[in-house]
């Protein structure tokens, strides 16, 4: 029952990824005017992921004699492609604050040498 429990999970969370949330991610990462664009390279880099992870999984798959493993190496690599979007999301971020950061430090260095 847990591997069936599993497998519905990862399921659900394919096609969630793919369909649901994948335009919204775009939308937020890359302008409006290059929305299009975005969309195009993602849904590339979708099935490239499609064209090079089957052949790996089934090669796990003919390897083990089971499915679980197979599974793993897909949720693994779904937690990977998470974990990236997070640290890029986190650097794009983290730039515009440093921005910001560099701004306010500027305008405390230049009141201080008014001070001064």
């Amino acid at each position: 029952m847990l591997a069936l429990g599993s497998v519905l999970i990862f399921v659900l969370q394919i096609a969630a990824s793919s369909t649901v949330l994948s335009p919204l991610l775009v939308a937020k990462a890359v302008p409006m005017s290059e929305l299009n664009k975005g969309l195009s390279i993602q849904l590339f880099m979708i099935g490239l992921g499609y064209l090079i992870g089957m052949p790996i999984a089934n090669t796990i798959y003919k390897g083990t004699d089971s499915y679980v493993w197979a599974y793993a190496y897909a949720s693994m690599l779904q937690v990977l492609a998470g974990v990236l979007y997070a640290v890029a999301s986190i650097m794009y971020y983290c730039k515009d604050d440093q921005k910001r950061l560099r701004k306010a430090l500027l305008h405390q260095v230049q009141r201080i040498n008014i001070r001064d």
